[in-house]
């Protein structure tokens, strides 16, 4: 498998993470915990390992995307569960479970870019790689839930601030404090927004 991914992907990490994400989900389809890990861990993370991927990281990407599948349709065991019990729709439940743990989809990837996440490094990297992921994931998920202190959030303004995460999460370091100042100010908004509410 290892070969074959990096053959297809000519070792570029990014095609190799996708790949290994889309292989990880669908290898843990309904499973239990364990023997996802025990599967993506001998069949995915030494992929990603061998691509020069941290191996702490490696194995938590793997390992992370085995789990989300179970809220990720078309399978989405858990999401279809939960929707028996409450008598809905299992396919709206997965997507609205896929659409709400939008962050969960995004934080294996900081893993890989950022492997202070994890603890790896020093402290200033760790410090910094924890900030950098807590605004990114923070921002994207309030972007895709559409409210924030009970404001609902207009579409552009959501547009905004994931096009600011992304910002935050790509290399370019003149792009940083711009985004954060954006993201910053758009939580600032919906607050006063929602104080004027409750005063209202």
């Amino acid at each position: 498998m290892t070969s074959m991914m990096m053959l297809v992907s000519h070792r570029n990490v990014f095609s190799m993470l996708v790949m290994s994400a889309l292989a990880s989900m669908i290898v843990g389809m309904a499973l239990p915990t364990v023997a996802c890990y025990i599967i993506v861990a001998t069949m995915v993370a030494p992929t990603l390992a061998a691509a020069g991927v941290n191996l702490y990281a490696a194995h938590f990407f793997a390992f992370y995307f085995a789990i989300v599948s179970n809220i990720t349709p078309p399978v989405a065991l858990t999401a279809f569960v939960a929707a028996g019990i409450v008598k809905a729709s299992p396919m709206k439940t997965a997507v609205t479970a896929s659409r709400i743990g939008i962050a969960a989809y995004i934080l294996p990837f900081l893993f890989v870019w950022y492997p202070g996440v994890l603890l790896q490094g020093t402290v200033p990297e760790i410090a910094t790689a924890c900030i950098r992921s807590m605004f990114t994931i923070i921002t994207i998920a309030v972007a895709f839930g559409g409210a924030w202190f009970r404001v609902k959030m207009p579409l552009w303004m959501s547009g905004l601030m994931i096009a600011a995460a992304v910002c935050i999460f790509l290399p370019f370091s003149f792009l940083n404090l711009p985004s954060y100042g954006v993201i910053i100010g758009c939580f600032a908004v919906l607050y006063m927004r929602s104080r004027r509410m409750t005063a209202g």
